[in-house]
């Protein structure tokens, strides 16, 4: 019996580049989001991009994506839910801090306010690939709650990327007295 695997970058770890650039190829040609895939002894879930209505803060659809994304990420080894302090050190560190909402989103969520050296990149504009200020690097993710960001990092694991998302958002960021930037 096949062992179910979810296919992502803490277990990408194991593989060579070219390794992983033939598995993302055949992932890309699946033409069936409900059905698992088969390579060699694993079964590994396609990653299929959120819809639109999954892609709508407060949506019910969006709801229930980010429940079952939060659960892999709490579940995630390392871990990838990570505090103020860490994205903090991570920065520091050279990791790319990237908030994932429109900027119609920011606007109405925060004021136009998003963490200070964060950039802006939307995930709806790079669900299905990777932009290249991205590529190669270790990423921290944040939006206003923590929601959208967890849909980001479901978005980059399934790209090999080295993802981790902040716990809370921006909400956290601000609480914690960290300074801010208008966009």
């Amino acid at each position: 019996m096949a062992q179910s695997v979810q296919y992502n970058a803490q277990l990408g770890g194991d593989l060579n580049e070219a390794q992983k650039k033939k598995i993302k190829e055949y992932l890309a040609k699946q033409q069936t989001s409900v059905a698992p895939v088969n390579i060699g002894d694993h079964t590994m879930k396609v990653y299929t991009a959120p819809s639109v209505e999954e892609l709508t803060p407060g949506s019910d659809a969006f709801k229930a994506r980010v429940a079952k994304v939060k659960h892999q990420l709490a579940e995630s080894l390392p871990p990838r839910l990570v505090s103020v302090p860490e994205v903090v050190e991570m920065i520091r560190k050279g990791a790319v801090f990237v908030d994932v909402r429109t900027r119609e989103q920011i606007q109405s969520q925060t004021n136009g306010r998003i963490p200070r050296g964060a950039r802006v990149l939307p995930l709806d504009d790079w669900v299905d690939q990777l932009p290249p200020v991205m590529a190669g690097k270790k990423i921290v993710l944040t939006c206003w709650q923590g929601n959208k960001s967890t849909l980001a990092w479901e978005a980059l694991r399934a790209q090999f990327a080295d993802a981790y998302v902040l716990e809370g958002g921006y909400n956290a960021w601000e609480a914690s007295g960290q300074a801010t930037q208008s966009i």
